[in-house]
Parts: C-alpha cells; sequence; structure tokens
C-alpha cells in the first residue's frame, strides 16, 4: 500500500484530515484522470472526447474492481495464486474505493470546467452523477462484506470452543492486520463490527467484562 504524494494530493485536493493507503492500481488511476484533464485543457476542441474516455475509465475501474473483489474473481487469476479473498483483500478495495469517491466531486468540477455548457449539462454531468452513485453502493458493499468476514472470524473462535485469552489473541492479530490496510474512519467501523460480535460471544459466558481488553 503507498500514500498519496503531496503534490499529487494537493492538486487533487485530497482533504486533509484524510489518510488514505492505496495500491499502485488506484494511484495510476488518478494519474491518468490527471493527465486527462491536462489534455482537455490543452486540447480544448478534444474536451467532449476526453471527458466521455475518463468517465469511461473510472466506470471501468470501479466494476473491475467490483468483479475482482466482491466477485471473487481474483480468485481465478492464476498469477495472484490466491486459495480465499480475506479482511485484507477487502480493507484494500474499499480504500480505494473510498478515495475515488472523495476524489469524484472535485473531477467532475475539473472535468465538466473543460466543457462547453451545453455539453456539460447533457452528456458529462448525469454520466457523472450516476458515477458517484454507483461507487457509493460499491462502498456500502464492501463495507458490509468486510463486517460479514470480520463477524465470522469471531464465529470461528467460538467454534473452535477457545478461552479467552487466545481470543484476545487472535482478536489483536485481526485489527493489526486491519490497521496495515484501512484509514481510520474504516478502521474504526471494523473496530466496531468486531465489537458487535465479540459481545455477542461475550454474552454466552457473563462472568467476563464485555470487551474490558479486547479493543
Amino acid at each position: 500500500a503507498l500514500a498519496l504524494e503531496n503534490e499529487f494530493s494537493d492538486r487533487l485536493a485530497v482533504p486533509p484530515d484524510r489518510t488514505f493507503l492505496c495500491v499502485n492500481a488506484v494511484l495510476m488511476l488518478l494519474q491518468m484522470m490527471d493527465a486527462y484533464d491536462e489534455c482537455a485543457a490543452a486540447l480544448p476542441e478534444l474536451a467532449r472526447e476526453i471527458a466521455s474516455r475518463a468517465t469511461a475509465l473510472l466506470k471501468q475501474f470501479n466494476e473491475q474492481t467490483a468483479a475482482l473483489v466482491l466477485g471473487a474473481g481474483a480468485l481465478a487469476l492464476p498469477q495472484l495464486q490466491l486459495k480465499s479473498l480475506t479482511a485484507r483483500h477487502l480493507s484494500m478495495a474499499l480504500q480505494a474505493v473510498d478515495l475515488v469517491l472523495t476524489l469524484l466531486p472535485r473531477l467532475r468540477r475539473r472535468l465538466l470546467a473543460r466543457l462547453s455548457a451545453d455539453d456539460a449539462e447533457r452528456l458529462a454531468a448525469p454520466a457523472l452523477r450516476a458515477l458517484e452513485l454507483d461507487y457509493a453502493s460499491h462502498r456500502r458493499q464492501l463495507n458490509a462484506k468486510l463486517a460479514s468476514v470480520l463477524r465470522e472470524r469471531v464465529a470461528a473462535y467460538a467454534a473452535k470452543e477457545i478461552d479467552f485469552a487466545q481470543l484476545q489473541r487472535e482478536h489483536r492479530a485481526l485489527v493489526r492486520t486491519l490497521e496495515r490496510s484501512l484509514d481510520a474512519p474504516a478502521l474504526a467501523r471494523a473496530r466496531q463490527a468486531l465489537y458487535t460480535a465479540v459481545v455477542a460471544l461475550q454474552l454466552r459466558d457473563p462472568s467476563h467484562d464485555p470487551y474490558a481488553e479486547l479493543i
């Protein structure tokens, strides 16, 4: 995972209070969007075609990410040699989608500024608004899937009838994994999902203080 370079993040107006952990693919996507914008500025007669291609690229990235992760298509890629998709894979996909969704309003304004008022209103603006809805839906699905995976992990601990000391060790190891692939807001949501699952497990044994040492 890589952090956005300061100069590039400044041009895209990344919120200063957000830190995204990104895979190379999303950085390449954003660099290509930056290049499209520069081309549209330099070649205004092609701005309409450039905006169309930029929108198509954003749409393809979202759909391909969903197919590889939520659709488990990555498991069929021999070069990856994956046996399963883990919480870490979901976390990295979530960060990529969340970053693009965060930057889409800025990207939309930059693209529309290169177009005539008529082209912007009739063609580009509706397509870009629909794209934001698609990314937002994808982010919700990734959050839901990640929460489901975390709950399943806790349920697996319970099925093994491990003691609470072992549960603590397993839990902390999982949180460390998430810390390497999620930014603070997403990590907080993941920890809440774990909290809910572990409290439900602990209710079976009221002698333990729910979550006293787990988070």
